[in-house]
Parts: C-alpha cells; structure tokens; sequence
C-alpha cells in the first residue's frame, strides 16, 4: 500500500524502506542463527545433509557482502577513473576524468573554479550553468557551492508537479538556448529575468554548446559581463571561464 496520489512510482516506498531496512536486519541477526543451527531442521539427522546446508548459507552470506564492493567499483568504473578512498566529497575530483557523451571532463579544472567561488563569492547570488542529461555532470556548480541556480535537478519538478511542468521544461529551453545562441540580446533577457550574477562556462559547457554561443560572452563586457575567473592577470591554464553581471542602464 502507499499514501494517497502518490505520482505513481512508490515513494511511500523509498521513504520507509529505510527504516524497513533497519529493522528486518536486526530480525535477520537472530534468523540467520536459527537457519544456521541446522539441528532445528529435517536435515539434521544427516550429516552430509548438515554440511551442505551451512556450505550454502555460507555461500549465500559471502554473496551478499561481496556484491557492495564489487557492484560499486564496477559502478564506477564505467563512469570515471577513480582515485581512492576518502572522507573530503570533493577530493575524488584533484585526479578523475568523468567520461560523458560529449567527450572526457576533467574534473580538476571545475575543482579549482569551485574553490574559487567558495572562497570569493559571498552572499547567495544566482548562478547558470549548463545542462545535462540527469545522472551526469549538470548541477555541479550550484551542488558544491550552494548557490541557487536559474535550473538544478529538473525531473522531479516536472514529474510530481505535472500541472506547472511545462514551466520547467521552459527553463530548460532557456538555458540551452543562452549558451547555444550567438544573439547577445537574448542571453541579456535571460540574465535579467532570473537576476543573475554569474555566469559559469566551464568544460561541460564546451563540450556541448557551440562555439559561437559561448563566443559571444566574451564580446558582452559593454552589456555588464565582466570576466572575474580567472582574475586578470593571472597565469593560470584552465578552460573555465566565469563572467560577473552588472546589469547597465539602456
């Protein structure tokens, strides 16, 4: 059973079961005892009988404690090289080469732009960024800076609001459309709808948007779009630009 209206995919389920989980292991502890305890069974009287059940049920315990381990390094490994264990969420991004459909990201570079913004940034400005298929790289400005951006984690707006979803699926079109676009009047439009402040062009962006499109940013300073990363002057190789906007009186 689930709680009433609920968009047709069981969330009553995924909020639950975490607690399910916790109880059916606590149950299990005392369960796998008795199933171990092959005495309380038919098979008792045989040895041979005996040996085989627990050679099964060992099988069956190993099996379950091998699978989160290899399942996650397989897991990970047809998304991107990994580099080791550690507690710092970010640290996984100084070495690994996220392989998307548009070619391979290397994290690094959006790394040492998040450190920036982390640092030099203050307040709660709004930031854009460009889009992704879900489950890849999209989001990953405003996720580990906090900032809010003009779009994030667009599907479950649009699949538990269906009513207002086209507005979502609008945002999309925008952001797509801001970078993509080589007119210099529409990304102003959308700079000032949604009070922007930054503008983030990094190697995603590059990989997926024409060059014509990004190109233009760079011809918008008179409009109030002023490079800040890398700061000027600095000699620093990287393929993440960052624009600030000021928006100027026309």
């Amino acid at each position: 059973f689930t709680v009433k209206d609920d968009i047709g995919r069981m969330n009553t389920v995924f909020k639950f079961y975490l607690q399910a989980w916790v109880l059916l292991a606590m149950a299990s502890s005392y369960f796998l005892w008795v199933l171990a305890d092959a005495g309380k069974l038919s098979l008792s009287n045989l040895r041979a009988g005996r040996g085989l059940w627990l050679g099964l049920l060992a099988v069956l315990a190993v099996g379950v404690m091998v699978y989160p381990v290899l399942g996650t390094r397989d897991r990970n490994a047809i998304r991107f090289e990994t580099s080791g264990l550690a507690l710092d969420g970010m640290a996984y991004m100084e070495t690994v080469t996220y392989f998307d459909k548009e070619g391979p990201l290397t994290l690094k570079y959006d790394l040492d732009a998040i450190e920036w913004m982390q640092e030099n940034i203050k307040g709660s400005p709004v930031i854009i960024e460009g889009l992704s298929d879900l489950y890849r790289w999209g989001n990953r400005i405003s996720i580990y800076t906090g900032l809010p951006a003009v779009i994030g984690w667009d599907w479950h707006q649009r699949q538990q609001r269906v009513g207002y979803a086209y507005t979502v699926t609008r945002r999309r079109d925008e952001i797509d459309d801001f970078y993509d676009s080589p007119l210099r009047f529409t990304a102003i439009q959308t700079l000032d709808n949604y009070n922007v402040k930054y503008v983030y062009v990094g190697e995603m962006e590059r990989a997926k948007y024409s060059i014509i499109g990004l190109f233009k940013f760079e011809r918008m300073e008179s409009d109030g779009l002023v490079q800040v990363y890398p700061p000027p002057g600095s000699d620093l190789d990287t393929p993440v630009v960052i624009y600030e906007y000021t928006p100027v009186a026309r």
